[in-house]
């Protein structure tokens, strides 16, 4: 069984976007006005991850297909008419060319970048190294003590 569970995190002049996905996935900009941007909703096919304006024309309403494969690996298809998308290693992705790739992966579409990895829980919201106490309570560790 494959695990089609991955992460998308978009990188924007220090901005970041992170949207935990499951299956297939289409990446663009918005298509209408009222598409929240950035966003991702469930569709009939899988996702719908818009990540730029309508205005900015670097990138294709629908402009990245993200696909799992059932050996691990990841298909990406360049769905935009006419705009590139950049792999590791200076390679480009041409108007309706895939390409297999493993996970995790850089790529860039438009001005944005594109992390896709494996779906990990963040680290820091899983727990803290402590219990919190009650208020007066005794510490935990031995000679610690809580004034």
């Amino acid at each position: 069984m494959m695990n089609d569970h991955w992460q998308l995190r978009v990188y924007d002049s220090g901005h970041l976007y992170v949207a935990d996905l499951s299956g297939a996935a289409d990446i663009g900009r918005q298509q209408t006005k009222e598409e929240t941007q950035p966003s991702h909703v469930r569709t009939k096919d899988g996702w719908r991850v818009v990540i730029a304006p309508m205005e900015d024309i670097s990138i294709s309403r629908q402009h990245l297909g993200v696909e799992p494969l059932a050996d691990g690996r990841f298909l990406l298809t360049n769905k935009s008419a006419k705009l590139l998308v950049s792999l590791p290693n200076n390679q480009d992705l041409a108007p309706g060319e895939s390409s297999k790739v493993a996970l995790p992966v850089v790529v860039r579409v438009g001005r944005k970048m594109l992390r896709l990895q494996p779906f990990q829980e963040d680290e820091l919201l899983k727990s803290l190294p402590l219990a919190t106490l009650a208020p007066g309570s005794d510490s935990p560790l031995p000679g610690l003590r809580v004034n």
